[in-house]
């Protein structure tokens, strides 16, 4: 369903299907969760494809995307992509392909090299599959919030009893 969406808008074309679902289903949970505005759901979220201002984003997430960036690959980390996205573009770009690389080469406390090792983490500890969604898209905004104060970090803190995280431009 989201490849036929996605097939009517011609400069979205070229971003691989699975990229391009992920983005709109992180923009959908970003709308709902995050900004507490209706979203479409089920087969209805890829409607966002048609939503033009969105068209950069979605095909950001082709160009982040690979095979060496699975741990990436889940809808509240692309949700706080979005809403990092929306407040600062630019450095959005910059925080996630970093992210995406590792995070800095011999900084252990850089804000990305921490996230990166906590997603990487998530995957190997099985414990701590238990995480709820939600706490993905926490720790991503406790390391950008980071990232954008220019602090380093030990560690990500992910809880949401208190509420999610406000992004920092």
């Amino acid at each position: 369903m989201s490849g036929a969406y996605q097939g009517l808008y011609e400069n979205l074309k070229d971003v691989p299907c699975g990229a391009a679902k992920l983005a709109v289903e992180g923009i959908a949970w970003y709308r709902k969760q995050v900004e507490g505005v209706p979203a479409p759901s089920g087969d209805d979220i890829y409607t966002l494809f048609g939503v033009e201002d969105l068209h950069p984003f979605i095909r950001w997430m082709g160009d982040i995307f690979s095979v060496k960036t699975p741990e990436l690959r889940r809808v509240t980390i692309v949700a706080a992509m979005h809403g990092t996205f929306e407040k600062n573009e630019q450095e959005s770009r910059k925080f996630w392909k970093e992210v995406s690389r590792g995070g800095v080469e011999f900084e252990e406390n850089h804000p990305t090299t921490v996230l990166d090792a906590f997603f990487k983490s998530v995957i190997e500890d099985k414990r701590k599959l238990l995480l709820k969604p939600g706490n993905f898209y926490q720790a991503s905004i406790y390391a950008w919030n980071a990232f954008r104060e220019d602090k380093p970090l030990t560690s990500v803190k992910y809880d949401t009893k208190k509420g999610l995280y406000s992004i920092t431009a």
